[in-house]
């Protein structure tokens, strides 16, 4: 428990970097990763409405038998914490798409699957790195 709090034994996330054509569309990987441990909680209100009617009580920490998050609430992990990271050694300065798919597998019951996955884009240069807007300000 490096962090205080029980973790998932297997992939719940994965994450893929794409560096991407002129309309954003992913061409060419560059570098994936996983998300070993987790921890679900409620931790930040996304959608006030359902927030306001699932309350920050049910799921507040992570128990060895019930975690989770409830409608209208999302699990938000700092960069400082370990294993926010990506490994991008030896990929090359330009723009990519950072893709990530949770639960994958669907090991963990949800109401709905089909939200499982976001796209953000990204400029890496001289080990920095940028978030940009997505082309045509849509997500592919």
């Amino acid at each position: 428990m490096p962090h205080a709090h029980w973790h998932f034994d297997r992939g719940f996330a994965l994450y893929d970097l794409w560096a991407v054509g002129d309309r954003g569309e992913p061409v060419v990987w560059a570098a994936g990763g996983d998300k070993v441990t987790w921890c679900l909680q409620n931790s930040y209100a996304v959608t006030p409405f359902w927030a306001s009617t699932s309350p920050r009580a049910w799921y507040t920490w992570c128990q060895p038998v019930e975690q989770g998050i409830a409608p209208g609430w999302a699990d938000v992990y700092d960069s400082w914490l370990e294993g926010q990271f990506l490994d991008v050694t030896g990929v090359p300065d330009g723009v990519y798409a950072l893709q990530v798919r949770v639960n994958p597998d669907r090991s963990v019951l949800e109401s709905d699957y089909t939200n499982n996955y976001a796209v953000t884009y990204v400029h890496l240069t001289g080990g920095n790195v940028t978030v940009l807007e997505p082309p045509g300000g849509e997500t592919p």
